[in-house]
């Protein structure tokens, strides 16, 4: 009943699996310290193109395909010119010939001579009847006179009305080629027009295509490389997963310790020890083995039991 035994059990792992667990640990840390901003896939030249394409570059005079495409449309909605009506009695004047005054003068002056002639011979047969003087040559003359005037007026305004109907009639070919010249360039920029819709719409549509596609092929490049952002945390999540998912308690062992202490049984051997000491004067050379006995004894026995050298039973000289 003296003696009094304490185990200790210490659980142990394998080498592998306290390294491995540690170095995975380090791992996560050192991904823990790293700027999360660091794993975001950013643009990338494709998408840049997609965006430049779409909104334009900025420069002046430097246009995309998409800002000429809208360029064109925004100028074929406008439609075409407008038609421009023109007058005969536009700048008539200037149809006018500008010789009607010398040939209207003319004809007057061939007028006025044959005029000439006509009194001549009416003053003659007037003589020749013998009348000069009376009322009846003088009714005659009024007559002509009359007649002369009204036919020398007739002959200028009929010169002048000639000369207006051709100036006119020039003015109104004018006029109307004029008209149809502003008509057929309304129809063409009527047509230049569309034609310049169609060309945007269709540009419009091949852009739109291309920066889909720039799109498209720009995204499909970033998430590749947010798949390469993203390796190390999947490589150390799949790790972790396998780790967590091995028996690690089956490869889990230990370690037990036991300590036996005999307090009575050591301070017995130290007694002998004494004992053999005390009597080795008596024994002559026999009292050796006892020494070195009892000296190995009682330092087993000081190192295991607390002895109290005070105590009256051993001697003071202890």
């Amino acid at each position: 009943m003296s003696k009094k035994t304490k185990t200790t059990t210490t659980p142990t792992n394998p080498e592998w699996v306290t390294s491995g667990i540690q170095g995975l640990m380090g791992q996560i840390s050192d991904l823990g310290k790293r700027d999360p901003y660091s794993f975001v896939a950013g643009t990338n030249p494709l998408l840049e193109q997609a965006r430049t394409n779409l909104l334009g570059t900025g420069v002046p005079g430097q246009m995309t395909d998409y800002e000429q495409a809208r360029k064109y449309i925004n100028e074929g909605a406008g439609g075409g010119g407008s038609v421009q009506s023109a007058s005969l009695l536009d700048n008539l004047d200037n149809y006018m010939s500008p010789y009607t005054k010398s040939v209207v003068d003319a004809a007057l002056a061939d007028f006025d001579y044959g005029a000439g002639k006509t009194r001549a011979q009416q003053d003659l047969d007037i003589a020749n009847a013998g009348a000069f003087g009376g009322s009846g040559s003088a009714l005659t003359r009024s007559m002509t006179e009359d007649s002369l005037a009204r036919s020398r007026a007739s002959t200028s305004a009929n010169l002048h009305d000639q000369a207006f109907n051709v100036g006119a009639g020039l003015s109104g070919q004018d006029a109307d080629r004029r008209q149809a010249a502003s008509i057929a360039n309304a129809q063409l920029a009527e047509q230049a027009a569309s034609r310049r819709l169609q060309a945007g719409s269709a540009l419009a549509n091949i852009s739109n295509a291309n920066i889909g596609q720039l799109a498209s092929v720009g995204d499909y490049y970033r998430q590749m490389e947010q798949q390469r952002l993203q390796a190390p945390i999947s490589l150390l999540g799949t790790q972790a997963g396998l780790v967590g998912g091995l028996p690690l308690q089956l490869f889990q062992g230990n370690v037990s310790t036991s300590k036996t202490s005999d307090p009575i049984g050591q301070f017995a051997a130290l007694a002998g020890g004494l004992g053999a000491l005390g009597l080795a004067p008596f024994t002559g050379g026999a009292s050796a083995a006892v020494l070195g006995t009892g000296a190995s004894t009682l330092k087993t026995a000081l190192g295991a039991v607390p002895l109290n050298f005070q105590n009256p039973g051993f001697g003071s000289r202890y």
